[in-house]
């Protein structure tokens, strides 16, 4: 098909409009992104300091700014400058850097401080309200029951008010975890488990005041009745952890919690029978020489047998498996350790004093050298607590196993120079044993 000179200028003439278009619409580079690239840190700040203001709607303000600080902007104009404004309050990122003297420092260790005291608080708390339970328990029943004697005869019975106290226990658990202060609700939550505990047992015992039923609990561990302990100690401590469990559930941030149900959950093995009959033979490897001890020394290294048994499993395990755990089991190994290996009053065979002295320090040194393979550094640093501890009272006992030597007033200066020299060694000791080992 042919076209005429003018369809043809025409159709050329159109087609250049359209290609036109087609070069003004095609998008261009980003000027935006270019501009912001060239900029300064400080450009970029007084700029974000703009958008604030514009975006605050202090206009009056945005427009004094811009007029100190147009200066350092010569070639940007308003349009522009109002992309690049949008850009950067919409990406940017706010890092706050405090200083070493900032205010905020010294506010956050004022508030580890303020962590700590309500810590202590709280643990003086419910130190202080067990003890008075344990104290006025008895004459508060008592007094009650004298008191309101006709009326609790018709409405209560002596079971009776133990279920309602357990209720009451389970109640301040519940309503424990649902109050936001953590000294409060920590507080009210352990009052609660005592509470629950206490009744538990006197149920399962079938004595009803609180120095009754630990009589009863103390007489069958003195003479070892497997199977009232089973059935005395393990199901309350077993109900007390699923109490325990069910606090955990509902506040997880809480670590004292966990260390708890460990605490239940040793007790309950403690209370199996199989775990009563193995006792003794596990603390031989403590008194294998030294027989004659105190009843309250014996039983104390069972246990700490016991515990070092169960420490020696939970290291087959890797160190991410139950870190609370272990941690707890090497504190009290440690504490029923140093324990045991006090020396007796009435015991004066030299023979016997070394070899437990021999089997505590061996035990220590497992525990710690154990400790170095553990990613959490709280085992180790409690393990060295715990050889610290080792070297200091037998720094203060050893010279007492001599017949003519006795601690004084005019003898305990020198001994205290000397435990700081101890002390300095140690620490010597210690950075040596962190630096190479």
């Amino acid at each position: 098909m042919s076209l005429y000179p003018t369809q043809r200028r025409c159709f050329i003439i159109c087609l250049l409009v359209i290609l036109s278009n087609f070069s003004f619409t095609k998008p261009a580079p980003d000027s935006t992104t270019m501009i912001l690239s060239s900029l300064n840190t400080s450009q970029k700040t007084s700029l974000y300091q703009l958008a604030v203001l514009q975006q605050s709607g202090a206009d009056a303000e945005a427009q004094r700014f811009w007029s100190q600080h147009q200066s350092s902007y010569p070639s940007m104009s308003n349009n522009l400058r109002d992309a690049i404004l949008k850009e950067i309050f919409q990406h940017a990122k706010i890092i706050y850097v405090h200083s070493e003297n900032a205010a905020v420092r010294e506010w956050l260790q004022t508030q580890t401080l303020i962590n700590w005291i309500t810590y202590l608080a709280i643990m003086v708390a419910i130190l202080a309200i067990i003890r008075l339970i344990y104290v006025y328990w008895n004459p508060i029943i008592l007094f009650l029951i004298k008191q309101f004697r006709p009326l609790f005869r018709i409405l209560f019975s002596t079971i009776l008010l133990t279920y309602e106290l357990l209720l009451a226990g389970i109640t301040c658990v519940i309503a424990g975890t649902h109050i936001p202060d953590i000294a409060i609700s920590t507080v009210i939550v352990h009052i609660g488990i005592f509470i629950a505990w206490g009744q538990l047992t006197a149920l399962f015992t079938s004595e009803y005041l609180l120095a009754d039923y630990f009589k009863v609990v103390r007489n069958i561990i003195r003479y070892n009745q497997k199977e009232r302990i089973f059935t005395t100690l393990f199901f309350p401590v077993i109900i007390t952890s699923a109490l325990l469990l069910y606090v955990i559930n509902k506040l997880p941030y809480n670590n004292w919690y966990y260390y708890e149900l460990v605490m239940t959950t040793l007790l309950a093995i403690y209370s199996l029978p199989f775990v009563r009959w193995i006792e003794p033979r596990l603390s031989f490897v403590l008194l294998a020489f030294n027989r004659a001890v105190s009843e309250n020394k014996r039983r104390i290294a069972h246990y700490t047998a016991l515990l070092f048994f169960l420490w020696s499993i939970a290291m087959l395990f890797p160190d991410d498996y139950f870190p609370i755990y272990r941690t707890t089991i090497s504190a009290l190994l440690m504490l029923g350790l140093l324990i045991t290996s006090l020396k007796e009053k009435n015991d004066s065979r030299p023979g016997c004093y070394i070899y437990l002295q021999v089997v505590t320090l061996t035990m220590l040194c497992c525990l710690l050298l154990a400790s170095r393979h553990i990613t959490s550094p709280n085992p180790l640093w409690l393990n060295l607590t715990g050889c610290t501890l080792f070297l200091v009272i037998k720094y203060w006992e050893i010279p007492t196993l001599f017949k003519h030597w006795q601690w004084n007033k005019n003898n305990a200066w020198w001994g205290l120079l000397g435990m700081a020299a101890l002390l300095w060694l140690i620490s010597k000791c210690i950075q040596y044993f962190i630096c190479h080992y």
